[in-house]
C-alpha cells in the first residue's frame, strides 16, 4: 500500500485505491481507464507519468528487439480498407 506496481497481481489490483489501465506511444498517452477510490490529484498525476515512462520503456525494447531481428515493416495496400 501506497506504492505504484507495474501490471500488478489480480490481488493487487483489487486491493488498490487507483487502477489504471494506460495506452500510449513514446510522444504521448492516448488512453486512460481508471477504477479509484478516494485520493489526490497529485496521485493521479504521478501515476500518469510512471505509466508513461514504463511506455516508453517498452517502445524503446520493441525498437531494439526489432533491430536486432533485421524486422522491416510491410507496404499495405490501403485500396481494400476503403
Amino acid at each position: 500500500m501506497g506504492r505504484y506496481v507495474v501490471n500488478p497481481t489480480y490481488d493487487e489490483s483489487r486491493d488498490s485505491r487507483l487502477n489504471l489501465i494506460v495506452a500510449g506511444t513514446e510522444e504521448a498517452i492516448v488512453m486512460v481507464e481508471a477504477g479509484a477510490r478516494k485520493f489526490q490529484k497529485p496521485i493521479m498525476v504521478e501515476a500518469l507519468m510512471l505509466a508513461h515512462k514504463e511506455i516508453n520503456r517498452l517502445c524503446r525494447w520493441q525498437k531494439e528487439l526489432y533491430k536486432a531481428l533485421e524486422i522491416e515493416k510491410r507496404a499495405v495496400d490501403a485500396a481494400g480498407f476503403e
